[in-house]
């Protein structure tokens, strides 16, 4: 059975076959064998029980060896009875059950690890108890914390377990080592020293500062350096003290200056390490251990001494250099070895490197080449050869060294150089080409249908994405088939769809379009659609259907398959790539489409969820494996500049694979040394020829996945070709050698990783946000929320519980990564998820004190080489600090945040700072650009100065967490007022409330966008003057509205302030107007006074000259010392009429009137450029009332100039326009203008039936005077006496019997033409003198004309149409009808229906006043956002002055508002996001209506209390029912036991005898 548990390999070590071991499991055989070991028997006497026992003991560490799920059992059911435990056996088995479990070990407490301690002192010292706290302490290379510092303390409280000797009884030790049996026995003392020592080392492992601390007061390194320099010390001693002295002294927490600045170190070098490694090299002894000791602790401890951040700051005397010198020797030696394998040689490589580097900088290069020269032949043929060595051909000009041939050094440099001169002009040259046919290819696949005429039947396949689906399900086929590259390809080339925006030279743009025409020419629609330039928004659209169609045809599913399938970390890479091209944007469809797949099949979930937590994990642990990601990279940054060759492993990858720059952070380029180079170019000189055209475009691919060969062994001299290819694409990334190395591949590859699942996430997303940190149906759950969370912990250096130095983790190199962390981890929060915001603030790990970190500290040195990075993680932390606090009620979140940041005055401090930064960055571009002007009409303009926008996140962050923090909250209401960057802060800050979809309340608090400065207080006061009341008495609908005309003319004012004359122009609008008006009033007035101008002025005299003369000097002199408005008016009257007397009218009208047109159009001009008509439609232009006026106005200026003065007049009615009180006086007319209308129709009516009837009854009394004017007559003049009346009505008005006129009762139609004509000619009868005389003449003979008399004497004259009729005499029989006729026509036509029409102005008057009046109240007493009128603050904490000025200050819903439309959607916090989403949808929800959170928190709180009043009485009510009920229970208690009692009694008692019968 326990052949069955475990195999042995070929090495000796055992590998567990977890088949049989669960087969195992599901028999019970464990329960069996546990059984057994329950049975009694003699241990001193029975060994062949003893053998069995222990035959038990081995199948039982066998059976849960590497196998968790047999380990977990073995806990419950061995481990449990731990007090139990005390034989050797068993803690052996307990090593077994916990060895590289790390979640039972983190299960150990201090009872746990007392009792093995305990064991120590009650059975000796064995060695297989310390084994056992080696086991908990480490497992799956990870350090608990929890049990090192539980086991350091009971190791030192115990006098019993540590076995230490000091420099008094050194000599006993010494002869432990020298004993073979010591050495042998693995429970004698020495063993145990040994592995207790290690015990400690791990103890430390891992920078815990607390156990360091205690480790240090029990090994100093004075004993330290005694015992390994020691010639009789062994190298199993050595490797545990040294290793000690690794995690104790060197790789700590904390700097130690101690052994920076002592001999120590430098004693062990020369005294130990240099001789041990020249036993090595030579093998002058048989001891086994050595190599493991010296290859692997003593280069691991050099390298971490040497590349300390602590070892820069540190002295170098001169002996130091001497001893650095020697180890370089050595080393070099050691590297020669032949028997050293291609791991090994790395280590000692990076080493060397290390030491070399150190040296160059103290300008001792020379001695370690003088030292190098012996045997720098022998090294050249290496496959694998030292960086530090690959250095001397450089400097091998100036240090000769002996016997170096020169010359053949030179050639061979200068074969190189041309070779790499020719290739890089030939990239050069067919870069763009390479580039438009790869674009080709890439429309090809989008719309393949196009290649063929509209008939053709090989058109109708391609149609519809049939050729991608094909293409994507070969990919899947490929995978099957382990065809990598093939697949690849596929994968690079469905990206390129989605990213295929390339800019093409002049030559490439011509190849690509000769290639079009060449393809396309059967779809010209196609053709068409490529040509023609894409808008931004036309581009994202495009974007998004391309996505879409790849999502159709399956690519997200192949995307998830690739992820599960396991496959090479090539195909990993590339697929994160292509999903995150699926993803960009944000795409909802990819999205859910994932979130299906993912759904349908469990396991494929599980493997997916387990890839990615995977990749952290191991990041994760090469983080904590490095001092400080700072030297690090540094080291590699170092080789880099050196321009070291070094060759690598061949990967047959498609070069057509590339990636961005901004997707795949390469690392250090891999290269050869020279000679082997060289050799190399000659052996593959054909390969190049056939790969150079298809390998120089994709040069970013291939340094991606070269950079991956770093964690990789060197390939074997098996594969030269391979090899020399790979060296040649080397030498074609040109573009590659100037760029400074990365990280290595595990790291790399996680800012992809962490990009793919921040898109995951766009746009808020909460179901992927809650899947990635939570999958219910999985059996285990990985929380990647977390995981990132760990992930950030660790590259920012804070590993142990304490915040590390973060300017030694943060570089140029890894800040990208650490800015995606931060924005993977905000858009994790962002919505908000609550249940994500919990987990990021209340993790175990330090990840929220490195963000707040982040925040306050300056990360030097980043801080003085690149400060923009540093702003940029300062945003991205702040970000993220407000995304944990996004739509919190409570307080917990922001609570959690403040413990950490002591004072609270760091944050302004900080801010303010960035500010001042960000104040000289102006100062300096103003300089430096002078005159120039940057301007991008359509980019936000907040981000012209990041330093000002990262402050200002930094204000709003200390503005929110000042909600939760009173002290805070006073501090920043003092400094606002005296510090510039706050003032200016606190004026750029706005605040709104908005209503969420569960009605709650959220405040909001954002940045103004730098476009709203440019809204002029006339269109804020026109908004809010004109805004209209709906039905339920809120103006929010009509100022919604009026947002698009307000973003318009923001945007229009932006364009206009980068036109300066145009925007001088239209800010003096108001003085153009003036003086238009003013001019019109002056030419009309000189109109009106000398009109017509032909009859000539009278000439001054000097007295009124003088006088002209003196006001005109008068009033320039006032003008030029207090300029005003009544002066410039009395000079322009007073130059005026200068001008008439000098040069004449008309001269001066014709100046004036030119002066007008001039100054009209210069008006026009700037109402144009203020209203920015130039950019509105011609139908809008039409369409504007204000615009038309004004060329109107334009147009009559023209004709009162060219045609003739009168026009002028019409100018004098711009009074109307100019003046409200006279369009308020119209307004009252046109207002209620049908009323009017209807009321004057109905008037005439009435007057048409008056004028009937006096047409039919009283037709003679329509006798009219009028004043006939005199005229000419031709041939004949009469004479006309006037002395009677009588005469002169006998000849106008003849008698009946006269039959030139017709009366009412001869009048026929056939004489109505002739009636006439003597009364119209009867001027042609009287003399001249008596033409003006007043004459009576019929005004009712037709019924047309007793209608117009009608209208025009009834409603002219007060009394009505009865004033101007002939008075009857009451003789008359129509009298009586007379008088109902005239009195009908005064109560009805004078008195009802005119006043009507009187009335109904009238009432237009009151109601505007009241409207007025109304409105005016509404704008002062109530908010404009909820509709709250004054009144509902009354006696609250908040006045009504404060809530409109900054809760619902209208123009900050503007501002508001603006920010959604110019910031990026995909940046979107969840509020904004919500917000957006209302708005397309037209939803006026958000606005908060009759409610503000000011008055709700008040009205909660007495709601509060109120329900707490009425819940004490309902409490009191209950107890004093409880009381009640529980006398009453006692009561019947009573009853029933005394009931009980007497039936007892009742028992007891005899019967009664029976009576006698």
């Amino acid at each position: 059975m326990m052949k069955l548990c475990v195999a042995e390999t070929s090495d000796g070590n055992l590998h567990a076959r977890e088949n049989e071991q669960r087969l195992l499991r599901n028999m019970g055989v464990h329960v069996v064998v546990l059984d057994l070991l329950k049975i009694p028997y003699d241990k001193m006497e029975d060994t062949r029980m003893n053998h069995i026992m222990k035959l038990a003991h081995n199948l039982l560490q066998y059976f849960c060896y590497e196998n968790p799920t047999n380990q977990a059992k073995l806990y419950d059911l061995y481990f449990n009875d731990y007090q139990q435990l005390s034989e050797e056996q068993e803690v052996e088995t307990c090593c077994y059950i916990f060895l590289n479990n790390i979640q039972l070990c983190k299960t150990m407490t201090e009872k746990h690890i007392q009792h093995f301690v305990h064991l120590i002192e009650l059975h000796g010292r064995k060695v297989i108890y310390i084994k056992f706290l080696q086991t908990i302490v480490k497992a799956e290379n990870q350090y608990i914390k929890n049990c090192q510092d539980i086991i350091m303390s009971e190791l030192v409280t115990s006098d019993e377990v540590l076995v230490f000797y000091e420099k008094g009884n050194l000599t006993n030790l010494f002869e432990r080592m020298k004993s073979d049996t010591e050495r042998t026995d693995p429970n004698s003392l020495l063993n145990y020293h040994i592995q207790l020592v290690h015990l400690l080392a791990m103890c430390t492992e891992g920078k815990n500062a607390s156990t360091e601390i205690k480790c240090h007061s029990l090994i100093g390194l004075d004993d330290l350096v005694i015992i390994v320099t020691h010639p009789e010390c062994i190298p199993e001693v050595k490797e545990a003290y040294v290793t000690f002295l690794n995690h104790c002294y060197i790789d700590t927490e904390v700097e130690m200056k101690e052994i920076y600045n002592s001999q120590h170190i430098y004693a062990l070098i020369e005294q130990s390490f240099c001789p041990d490694i020249e036993k090595l090299i030579t093998k002058a002894t048989d001891e086994p251990n050595l190599e493991k000791y010296i290859l692997n602790t003593v280069i691991d401890l050099l390298t971490q001494f040497f590349n300390s951040p602590f070892f820069e700051q540190a002295s170098a005397p001169q002996h130091r250099n001497t001893t650095l010198i020697s180890l370089h020797s050595h080393l070099i030696k050691l590297f020669t070895a032949s028997w050293l394998t291609a791991t090994q040689r790395e280590h000692v490589d990076r080493c060397i490197h290390i030491i070399s580097l150190i040296a160059d900088r103290r300008g001792l290069l020379h001695f370690l080449r003088s030292n190098h020269s012996s045997i720098s032949e022998s090294m050249l043929p290496s496959h694998r050869t030292s960086r530090s060595i690959t250095l001397e051909p450089r400097h091998s000009g100036t240090y000769p060294a002996d016997g170096y041939n020169h010359s053949e050094d030179i050639e061979h440099t200068r074969v190189i150089d041309g070779f790499v001169a020719f290739l890089s002009q030939t990239s050069v040259r067919l870069a763009p080409l390479i580039l438009a046919e790869i674009s080709i290819l890439v429309d090809v696949i989008r719309a393949p249908a196009a290649l063929f005429p509209e008939k053709n039947e090989c058109r109708l396949k391609f149609l519809y994405g049939a050729f991608v689906h094909k293409l994507i399900q070969h990919a899947k086929y490929l995978l099957t088939q382990t065809d990598e590259n093939l697949c690849l390809r596929i994968m690079h080339s469905l990206k390129s769809m989605v990213k295929s925006n390339t800019e093409f030279e002049t030559i490439g743009q011509s190849l690509r379009l000769k290639l079009l025409r060449r393809y396309f020419s059967d779809d010209t629609q196609y053709l068409k659609s490529i040509y023609q330039a894409v808008q931004e928004e036309d581009a994202i659209e495009r974007l998004r259907l391309t996505q879409n169609e790849l999502n159709k045809q399956g690519a997200s599913d192949l995307v998830v398959e690739l992820f599960i399938s396991q496959s090479s970390i090539n195909i990993l890479e590339e697929s994160i790539h292509l999903a995150i091209a699926l993803l960009e944007g944000g795409n909802t469809e990819v999205q859910k489409s994932i979130f299906r797949r993912l759904n349908e099949c469990e396991i494929a979930s599980e493997k997916f969820f387990q890839v990615f937590y995977d990749k952290m994990y191991t990041a994760q642990k090469i983080l904590k494996c490095m001092s400080s990601i700072t030297n690090d990279m540094h080291m590699e940054n170092d080789d880099y500049d050196d321009g070291v060759f070094t060759s690598r492993p061949d990967y047959s990858i498609s070069p057509n694979i590339s990636s961005t720059a901004n997707d795949r952070r390469s690392s250090a380029i891999p290269t050869a040394e020279e000679k082997t180079l060289l050799n190399s170019l000659a052996n593959s000189s054909l390969e190049l020829q056939q790969n150079v055209h298809s390998n120089i475009n994709e040069m970013e691919s291939l340094q991606a996945l070269e950079a991956r060969t770093t964690t990789q062994q060197a390939p074997s001299q098996s594969e030269p070709k391979q090899n020399a290819t790979s060296e040649i694409m080397d030498v074609l990334d040109f573009q590659s050698q100037n760029r400074r190395p990365k990280l290595v591949f595990e790291l790399r590859i996680m800012q992809p990783i962490l990009r793919f699942l921040q898109l995951l996430c766009e746009n808020h997303n909460p179901e992927f946000q809650n899947y990635l940190r939570l999958q219910t149906k999985h059996k285990t759950n990985y929380n990647l929320v977390c995981e990132t969370l760990k992930f950030l912990d660790s590259i920012c250096g804070s590993q142990t519980g304490l915040l590390g130095l973060l300017g030694n983790y943060i570089n140029e190199d890894n800040v990208d990564l650490i800015n995606q962390a931060l924005i993977t981890l905000t858009e994790y929060c962002q919505g908000p998820c609550r249940d994500n915001q919990d987990s990021i603030v209340n993790h175990e790990s330090n990840g929220i004190d490195i963000i707040i970190a982040i925040v306050l500290n300056d990360i030097t040195p980043l801080n003085q080489k690149n400060y923009d990075l540093v702003l940029e993680l300062k945003d991205n932390a702040s970000k993220l600090l407000l995304a944990v606090m996004e739509s919190r009620d409570d307080s917990t979140n922001a609570e959690r945040i403040l413990r950490n940041i002591t004072p609270v005055s760091q944050l302004l401090d900080v801010g303010c700072q960035i500010y001042a930064r960000g104040k000289e960055q102006d100062t300096e571009s103003k300089e430096n650009t002078n005159d120039e002007i940057i301007h991008d009409e359509e980019s936000n303009d907040d981000t012209s100065n990041v330093a000002k926008t990262v402050g200002h996140n930094m204000y709003i962050l200390t503005y929110q967490l000042a909600r939760h923090n009173r002290e805070l909250e006073m501090l920043m209401k003092q400094r606002t007022l005296d510090d510039e960057a706050l003032s200016y802060y606190h004026k750029h800050t706005a605040e709104i409330e908005i209503i969420r979809q569960d009605r709650s309340i959220e405040p909001i608090v954002f940045p103004v966008p730098q476009l709203c400065e440019f809204l002029t207080n006339e269109k804020k006061q026109k908004v809010f003057l004109t805004c209209e009341q709906d039905e339920q008495g809120s103006k929010v609908k009509d100022f919604f509205e009026k947002f698009s005309e307000i973003f318009e003319e923001m945007k229009w004012q932006r364009k206009l302030r980068h036109q300066p004359t145009l925007y001088w122009f239209s800010s003096q609008m108001s003085l153009w107007s003036d003086i238009s008006f003013n001019f019109a009033v002056l030419i009309n007035i000189l109109v009106a006074v000398f009109y017509p101008f032909n009859k000539g002025l009278k000439d001054l005299d000097s007295r009124s000259s003088a006088a002209i003369w003196g006001g005109l000097l008068m009033t320039l002199i006032t003008i030029l010392i207090k300029p005003n408005a009544t002066s410039m008016r009395m000079f322009f009257v007073a130059g005026i009429l200068r001008s008439i007397y000098s040069v004449g009218l008309g001269p001066t009208l014709w100046l004036m009137g030119t002066i007008q047109v001039l100054n009209k159009g210069i008006f026009l001009v700037s109402f144009m450029g203020n209203n920015g008509t130039f950019s509105k439609s011609r139908y809008e232009n039409l369409t504007n009332f204000q615009l038309v006026y004004h060329v109107g106005y334009l147009l009559l200026c023209v004709l009162g100039l060219c045609l003739h003065e009168f026009f002028y007049s019409l100018l004098l009615l711009d009074v109307v326009y100019r003046e409200d009180t006279l369009w308020n006086v119209i307004q009252c007319v046109v207002r209620n203008a049908k009323s009017v209308i209807l009321t004057a129709v109905f008037a005439v009516i009435i007057i048409y039936l008056f004028a009937i009837c006096g047409y039919l009854f009283i037709q003679d009394d329509f006798l009219m005077e009028v004043n006939i004017k005199a005229m000419p007559t031709d041939d004949q003049t009469l004479n006309v006496t006037s002395n009677t009346k009588t005469n002169l009505l006998t000849t106008i008005i003849p008698t009946a019997n006269d039959n030139e006129y017709c009366t009412k009762d001869n009048c026929t139609n056939d004489k109505t033409t002739g009636h006439m004509r003597p009364v119209s000619q009867i001027s042609n009868v009287l003399p001249e003198e008596d033409a003006d005389n007043e004459l009576l003449e019929r005004a009712c003979d037709t019924l047309f004309m007793c209608i117009v008399t009608t209208l025009n004497k009834g409603l002219r004259n007060g009394g009505g149409i009865g004033d101007v009729l002939r008075q009857p005499s009451s003789r008359e029989p129509l009298y009586f009808f007379r008088v109902i006729y005239d009195m009908m026509f005064f109560f009805i036509v004078i008195i009802i229906t005119l006043n009507l029409i009187f009335g109904v102005i009238i009432d237009n008057f009151a109601d505007l006043r009241t409207e007025k009046q109304r409105n005016d109240e509404i704008l002062r007493n109530t908010c404009f956002i909820c509709a709250l009128d004054r009144k509902s603050f009354d006696n609250k904490h908040v006045t009504f002055e404060d809530h409109i000025r900054k809760v619902h200050n209208m123009w900050n819903y503007v501002y508001f508002m603006v920010l959604i439309h110019v910031k990026d959607p995909t940046e979107y916090t969840g509020p904004e996001s919500y917000v957006h989403e209302m708005i397309e949808q037209r939803n006026l929800d958000w606005f908060p209506r009759m409610r503000t959170s000011s008055l709700d928190t008040q009205e909660d709180k007495n709601k509060e209390d109120q329900d707490n009043r009425i819940l004490k009485i309902q409490m009191e009510n209950a107890n004093d029912a409880i009381k009640t009920l529980t006398m009453e229970l006692n009561e019947l208690q009573k009853l029933v036991t005394e009931s009980r009692t007497q039936k007892h009694r009742m028992n007891f008692l005899p019967n009664a005898p029976l009576p006698a019968s």
